[in-house]
């Protein structure tokens, strides 16, 4: 396995030999749509995750079983605050019987109306 350093000094290469430990390869050259191609040769290729709003993340989502993904912290706070949304949303459903509205979200309190807006919710 390559150590931090050597990972780092190669990350923009591509590689066009089979190398030893490489799970994926994915050079984002597909021109459009969704897909996002493994050129390693291992069939990892994956698709775009989007969130609420169609806000776009540089995630891959590939079939095959999971490959350990570092999330930024920029990624754990947009995490987190969907969850929170998702939580607050469920909690008003059960407490009055019916879905939000995007005027029950308006109403919320600050930080719940805050956590819509940066995510979308309100569009």
């Amino acid at each position: 396995a390559k150590n931090e350093e050597e990972i780092r000094a190669s990350m923009n290469k591509v590689m066009s030999e089979p190398t030893e430990g490489l799970v994926a390869q994915w050079t984002f050259n597909e021109g459009s749509g969704d897909s996002i191609i493994d050129t390693s040769g291992n069939g990892n290729t994956g698709a775009f995750e989007r969130y609420a709003g169609g806000v776009e993340l540089r995630r891959v989502q590939s079939s095959r079983p999971k490959i350990e993904y570092l999330k930024t912290n920029r990624e754990k706070l947009i995490d987190a605050n969907f969850l929170k949304l998702q939580k607050w949303k469920q909690e008003f459903e059960e407490n009055n019987g019916r879905p939000c509205t995007k005027a029950d979200i308006m109403l919320a309190d600050q930080e719940v109306l805050a956590i819509a807006r940066r995510i979308g919710e309100l569009n």
